[in-house]
């Protein structure tokens, strides 16, 4: 069967595509948890790079003001 698709914020952070959004799922659990994820702890997912987790840190945490 085909995978389920997730809609999220992280499909409109430039550089994270399918793979890099299913990889922070899975290693995070939720949004919550990767918007307060320390940048070391964000480079710890296979293929993430300091622009993604950058793009990835401005993108969440403009959404939560």
């Amino acid at each position: 069967r085909s995978k389920r698709v997730i809609t999220s914020i992280l499909d409109d952070i430039e550089g994270i595509g399918p793979t890099k959004k299913e990889r922070l799922l899975k290693h995070f659990k939720s949004l919550s948890a990767i918007q307060t994820a320390k940048v070391e702890e964000l480079l710890l997912v296979k293929g993430m790079t300091q622009k993604d987790v950058t793009n990835i840190l401005l993108k969440l945490r403009a959404k939560s003001k």
